[in-house]
């Protein structure tokens, strides 16, 4: 068995080309269906605004294959520029990097942990998370929460949501500014604390009316836009805050060309929430994911340090994990073989009373005998094969093993 992940390679691929592999839970479920039953494998999707990854682990599926069938379903072709591909201890390593940060565009970015965590709860739900994938992904969300703990760096907001309001706030005093949010979810959560940190007089707008009224509920400051006033409300604000969902935008510059304010749009979405062209208005600045992230790297190298610190208990972690796949490599054939003695045994206890005339009591002293017998001559080998070092030959033996106690 062999595990890697798969992804694109997001410190060098443009937006355009990331939303093109934008997992919806939908597309998470035909994956899952597809690869982790159909192949009998193991499978976790992470999918964020940033990334897209699959991680597996399983014998009998090629990165080839898995890519092949990305691009079918997606309907699109990734050059090999974009896409990024490791195994084994490089894959584990990306993993716990992802999951502490260090891999973000944006370093330390506040909601990878929760992503990460998200992204297992729907593959143990799924039935894509199995015994390696359970034991990974444990391993690597207690450590992401040790280093959240730990480190400094938790104190320095490095969230999207925060770097796009700050640079907002770079060019305007936003207290009692008209700000509208469209789509309250983490993204738009986190857009409105910063806003009304800030003392921004904030609207929010989201396609199901009662999630608004839920919102109001908890953050009673705060407007409610009915979603199909979106197009003329934004005429009056200052900030227009874009973090939906959608498969497609839902603002094109017709919806800004009657504005008239200087406004500022933060566009948190992948697929993006708003046309590009809307930003070549003269009223209009526009500021996506990509833009962000390239203010971002200037700024957060501190964090970055903070983080590169932990790299040598990660090494231990990964050390611990391939140890414990290595020792638990023969659990299988171990089982198989456990099944094997007990049918052995029973039919030499069957035949042994059918060509005796012992009593029941001297038949069950030899029925003890035998499958003593039997379970100490096959298990010794088994043992001796799990305390091999790994090497070819282990490998070998394990196949010998498998394929004595194949029970098809």
């Amino acid at each position: 068995m062999e595990f890697f992940v798969i992804g694109i390679n997001h410190h060098k691929t443009p937006i355009e080309i990331r939303e093109r592999l934008s997992f919806r839970d939908t597309d998470i479920i035909e994956f899952t269906e597809k690869f982790a039953f159909t192949k009998n494998s193991e499978i976790v999707i992470l999918s964020t605004c940033n990334r897209s990854e699959i991680y597996i682990y399983s014998d009998n599926i090629t990165k080839d294959e898995l890519w092949n069938y990305i691009e079918k379903y997606f309907k699109t072709k990734i050059d090999e520029e974009y896409r990024f591909y490791k195994m084994g201890t490089e894959a584990l390593r990306h993993l716990f990097y992802v999951a502490i940060g260090l891999d973000s565009m944006v370093v330390g970015e506040d909601q990878i942990q929760g992503q990460v965590i998200n992204a297992y709860e729907t593959a143990k739900q799924l039935g894509g998370a199995k015994k390696f994938l359970n034991k990974v992904m444990r391993e690597v969300i207690s450590f992401s929460k040790y280093v959240k703990t730990t480190s400094r760096a938790s104190d320095m907001p490095s969230s999207t949501a925060y770097l796009g309001i700050r640079m907002i706030e770079d060019k305007i005093q936003l207290l009692n500014k008209k700000a509208l949010i469209i789509g309250i979810g983490q993204m738009g959560m986190l857009a409105y604390k910063y806003l009304a940190e800030r003392g921004a007089d904030i609207s929010i707008a989201n396609r199901t009316y009662e999630n608004s009224l839920k919102f109001k509920g908890e953050n009673e400051d705060i407007n409610i836009i009915l979603y199909s006033d979106v197009n003329k409300y934004i005429r009056e604000c200052e900030v227009v805050v874009v973090a939906t969902a959608s498969p497609h935008t839902i603002l094109d510059e017709g919806d800004f060309i009657h504005s008239s304010k200087k406004t500022y749009v933060l566009d948190l979405s992948v697929p993006r929430g708003v046309d590009k062209n809307a930003g070549d208005l003269p009223n209009i600045e526009l500021y996506d994911i990509d833009s962000i992230n390239m203010v971002a790297k200037e700024n957060l190298k501190e964090k970055e340090k903070i983080l590169k610190a932990y790299a040598p208990e990660i090494e231990d972690k990964i050390e611990e994990i391939l140890t414990w796949e290595e020792n638990t490599r023969m659990d299988p054939v171990f089982n198989s073989a456990q099944n094997y003695i007990e049918r052995l045994a029973n039919d030499t206890v069957s035949y042994i009373k059918a060509k005796t005339n012992l009593s029941s009591h001297e038949l069950r002293k030899v029925e003890k005998i035998v499958r003593y017998s039997i379970n100490k001559a096959s298990r010794e080998p088994l043992i001796y094969a799990k305390e091999m070092e790994p090497s070819k030959m282990k490998d070998d033996v394990i196949k010998f093993f498998e394929e004595i106690y194949n029970e098809d």
